[in-house]
């Protein structure tokens, strides 16, 4: 015979599994510090793509626009400008990243402790069963 609870509460964690697998991955396999880590380093590398693309497109666009000569002292003062604002969009793109990797794992934790509080309820549920069914006559 089923129990309506039991069944209640495997529904209930099929639907968490199946809504939140995901963060219930990231919760299981990596700690908070890997997780941001990793999230920082894909941050890094897609933003100074990004930065190198825009960086290239506008210097292009100036050259052309505005400067019909170009001389070294303008070049080096072009990369020299080039480098500061890219430290400066780095630490920028870095923080926010960072911040907002970290909220991700902590919902992936939080997420991860409730599915985690289910499955612990089921456990208890089964060993209930076994510790209340009278044992077989191989077990006597």
């Amino acid at each position: 015979m089923l129990d309506e609870k039991r069944v209640k509460l495997m529904t209930k964690i099929a639907l968490s599994d199946k809504q939140d697998h995901r963060a219930l991955e990231v919760a299981e396999e990596y700690t908070a510090r890997d997780y941001v880590s990793m999230r920082l380093l894909r941050s890094w590398i897609l933003d100074t793509i990004i930065y190198l693309i825009l960086f290239a497109a506008v210097t292009i666009f100036i050259f052309y626009r505005y400067i019909t000569t170009i001389h070294a002292s303008t070049l080096l003062m072009v990369l020299f400008l080039g480098l500061v604002f890219y430290a400066l969009f780095l630490f920028i793109m870095m923080r926010s990243s960072g911040r907002r990797a970290r909220k991700t794992y902590d919902r992936a934790r939080t997420k991860y402790a409730a599915f985690s509080e289910l499955m612990n309820q089921l456990r208890d549920m089964y060993e209930e069963d076994e510790k209340d069914s009278p044992q077989s006559e191989g077990d006597r």
